[in-house]
């Protein structure tokens, strides 16, 4: 684990680009097996759920603002809900925030910002900074769902669904070296062979004489 650490923190100060890989992301989830393999369908606690591929926008840097779509599949004659994820993270691989709303029946809860602690994700592989993040946003999305009447065991845990989304996205960001620059060869042109043809010299006495012409018959009249 440590060397590890120590390779990805090479990484981030060699000019390594900051990627997430997103099928590393659905292998996490069970793999893109939904919507044309644009989305993920799980079940957690016999609640069935759906993960979209994320979409991810570079930013000023070389960071990633990722955005993703969790929806609660409650079934035929119900409408699903939604919940939205957004991170955000700088080209050093820094937690800058993290945010995320719910969408139901036409309410709507929305999550205080959690502010990144300014530690890169190399800590984050420790698991503190990633555990402190997702705790702090379970627990508020948690107190402003609570006031539920007979909520449905799919929205009691929606905030553990979420965070359990950002877990598994964190894991898939990494730093990757630059690309290698090709190297230029100079290579000299390829030499082409010229074959000569030697001119043969006529030896003297061997000129041949002219023929004598041949006379034309002429018919009388």
């Amino acid at each position: 684990m440590k060397s590890l650490l120590i390779l990805f923190l090479t990484l981030a100060t060699a000019g390594a680009q900051l990627i997430v890989d997103v099928d590393a992301f659905g292998k996490e989830l069970g793999g893109w097996n939904s919507k044309g393999k644009k989305a993920s369908d799980y079940t957690m606690s016999d609640v069935q759920y759906r993960t979209f591929k994320p979409v991810i926008t570079e930013t000023p840097g070389g960071g990633r603002f990722i955005s993703l779509r969790i929806d609660n599949l409650r079934g035929f004659f119900s409408s699903d809900d939604h919940a939205l994820l957004q991170v955000s993270v700088n080209g050093k691989g820094e937690l800058v925030s993290l945010e995320s709303s719910i969408h139901s029946q036409g309410k709507s809860v929305k999550s205080d910002v959690v502010m990144g602690t300014g530690k890169n994700i190399a800590s984050m592989m420790k698991g503190d900074v990633i555990l402190n993040a997702g705790l702090s946003l379970a627990k508020d999305l948690s107190a402003k769902i609570s006031g539920e009447k007979n909520a449905e065991a799919g929205r009691v845990i929606y905030p553990a669904v979420i965070v359990h989304n950002y877990n598994k996205l964190m894991k898939s960001i990494r730093f990757v070296p630059p690309p290698s620059k090709a190297k230029v060869v100079s290579e000299k042109p390829a030499q082409t062979k010229v074959h000569v043809k030697h001119k043969v010299e006529a030896k003297p006495g061997a000129v041949e004489k002219p023929k004598p012409e041949e006379k034309q018959e002429t018919s009388g009249q």
